[in-house]
């Protein structure tokens, strides 16, 4: 993206816009995991209304504890599921193309995922209830 006089110009096939605008609309409030890459464009874009789970500050806000456990989650590792509980997510905001988006393309984790929002760019996952 460009940074224009009052906001990002971009090209909207690649734009995540669409997807964290549907967060904000209908997920505000509610425990969002959020893709690495998006975290800062998502606190730019609704102000701080949807807490971030991670950002580029990375290395410098988050302790190691929660960076472990960010890349467990995103390398999908063994039980990264209990690894995820303790945070209480209710909605996952990712890139299409991150190890999840895949998973769940091909069958797996539809028992506890619904997909609610999907286009070019990225998707949002809300937790099923039990």
């Amino acid at each position: 993206p460009i940074l224009g006089t009052k906001h990002y110009l971009e090209n909207p096939e690649n734009s995540p816009l669409s997807a964290i605008n549907y967060v904000l609309n209908n997920y505000s409030g509610k425990h969002v995991l959020n893709d690495y890459d998006l975290g800062g464009r998502i606190i730019y874009e609704t102000r701080g209304k949807i807490p971030v789970f991670i950002d580029g500050r990375a290395p410098t806000v988050y302790d190691e504890k929660i960076l472990g456990d960010v890349i467990s989650i995103a390398n999908m590792d063994k039980d990264w599921q209990k690894t995820l509980e303790p945070y209480n997510i209710d909605v996952i905001l990712l890139l299409n193309g991150r190890s999840f988006v895949k998973s769940y393309e091909k069958g797996l984790y539809h028992d506890q995922w619904k997909e609610a929002f999907r286009d070019e760019v990225a998707s949002v996952y809300i937790r099923k209830k039990p």
